[in-house]
């Protein structure tokens, strides 16, 4: 390495006392070979890389104050791979062109959208991770094009679902765009309310039909005498609800999907009616 460049990765693993060699071939430009019995001496450039705090190392007494400020010359700051997603295609493009080649495999490349799904995930093994998953696709996939639905499948990635309590609002939008994103988002919500209450009618007419023909087929000797008084909506709602509740041993998650509402509907109504 005479003359050349020498890469220490991980510098902030290194143990103390090697930690201390290093510092001495640093100061002293002279290595000394296992077995040898004279110095050599060498003129090469070190650089050094680590993804832990050194000063907080140092402060910790975990790496020496000495070797850190006669490393730290030039500091480079590099994101991790989450924070330069765009990154991302360069990088693949470089690992899968260099493995092929190294190995000879005539690769056809990843599909467009598998490139997009790779720049959803947030690679905790930072570039490394990016490197294996390249190399280990290109095998699995026997040099062929590498889709959505192995990336999918193989980093565990969900597909997206936008919901009506979750729609995106596009940002540096003015204030009257914004709004008017607001306003279609409270739309749609109302508009999903609203099905919910046609479908609870629905169940509740149903339910009325049942209790009036039950209560015709039943003959009442005072009829003629007392006034029949009209059970209100809310009643019927209620009752329903209860029933429906004590079907499935009150499990509120069937319940709603019997009455085709949504859970948060259910919770609303059973503490509106004093039933939970």
């Amino acid at each position: 390495a005479d003359g050349g460049t020498i890469f220490l990765d991980e510098i902030g693993e290194m143990p103390l006392n090697t930690q201390v060699k290093l510092l001495r071939v640093l100061e002293t430009s002279e290595i000394m070979r296992v077995g040898g019995t004279h110095a050599i001496k060498v003129d090469v450039r070190i650089i050094a890389a680590t993804n832990k705090d050194l000063e907080a190392a140092v402060e910790n007494n975990e790496f020496r104050r000495d070797l850190y400020f006669r490393l730290k010359a030039i500091t480079l700051h590099i994101p991790p791979l989450r924070k330069r997603k765009e990154d991302i295609p360069i990088l693949v493009k470089k690992f899968s062109e260099a493995f092929a080649q190294k190995n000879q495999i005539n690769f056809k490349g990843f599909a467009p959208e598998a490139i997009e799904l790779l720049k959803e995930y947030n690679w905790p093994g930072n570039v490394r991770e990016l490197k294996n998953f390249v190399e280990t696709a290109i095998i699995l996939n026997k040099g062929e094009i590498v889709r959505s639905s192995y990336v999918r499948q193989t980093l565990n990635l969900q597909p997206k679902i936008t919901t009506s309590d979750n729609l995106p609002v596009p940002l540096n939008k003015t204030p009257d765009q914004a709004e008017r994103e607001l306003i279609y988002r409270t739309l749609i919500s109302l508009k999903l309310d609203v099905t919910e209450i046609k479908q609870m009618l629905a169940q509740l007419m149903q339910a009325q039909v049942e209790f009036l023909n039950r209560s015709a087929a039943i003959p009442d000797e005072d009829e003629d005498k007392q006034e029949v008084k009209p059970t209100s909506l809310s009643a019927m709602e209620r009752e329903l609800i209860k029933e429906t509740l004590k079907r499935f041993n009150g499990n509120r998650r069937k319940t709603a999907k019997a009455l085709q509402i949504s859970e948060r509907t259910l919770y609303r109504k059973l503490h509106e009616y004093g039933l939970s």
